[in-house]
């Protein structure tokens, strides 16, 4: 079972998100449908359906240390870089270092059931489109001002790969 861990996005924010993607003018991107704009916390690819157990387990532990805070988005940018990225992204304003503080907590847990530790700092980020082929690009910087909103869970997903796109399931709601 493909799957990772994730806090997901008012549909008011989903909506700004759409409207900047409309008004982005970048060739060969595949743009995120709006439905599927979803914030990550880890990705833990395949999994076997014998470790969910464990996993629904070290997910528990770790959003038990947290406390639910506010997220609001910011501006875009790109990776590696503006200049020839392959994701664009939409940045974090408010609740950045709790968000940091939660995905280290994740990568901990994980770690001691034997998952590969994440070696970057985490860079927590809204995926927003992905760019097919790489060309030289002046990616001006666009501000997406949103309204704060309050974050209480995290989400076991599933993720089926299709044609036309991933199809996501939620597996398990956790409380912060």
């Amino acid at each position: 079972m493909r799957i990772f861990i994730a806090i997901k996005v008012p549909d008011s924010i989903k909506e700004k998100i759409f409207k900047l993607q409309k008004n982005l003018d970048i060739r060969n991107i595949r743009w995120v449908a709006s439905q599927n704009i979803h914030l990550t916390l880890k990705f833990l690819g395949e999994v076997p359906e014998k470790q969910i157990e464990a996993v629904i387990e070290a997910i528990k532990s770790s959003t038990q240390k947290s406390k639910p805070f506010d997220i609001s988005f910011e501006e875009i940018g790109g990776f590696p870089n503006s200049k020839q990225p392959r994701v664009l992204w939409v940045g974090i304003k408010e609740g950045k270092d709790k968000l940091i503080e939660l995905m280290q907590n994740l990568n901990k847990e994980f770690s001691s059931i034997g998952f590969e530790t994440e070696s970057r700092k985490p860079a927590p980020h809204l995926t927003i489109g992905r760019i097919k082929k790489v060309e030289s690009l002046k990616l001006k910087v666009e501000k997406i001002k949103t309204t704060s909103f309050l974050t209480e869970q995290v989400y076991l997903i599933k993720s089926e790969l299709t044609s036309q796109g991933p199809i996501y399931t939620d597996i398990k709601e956790f409380k912060l």
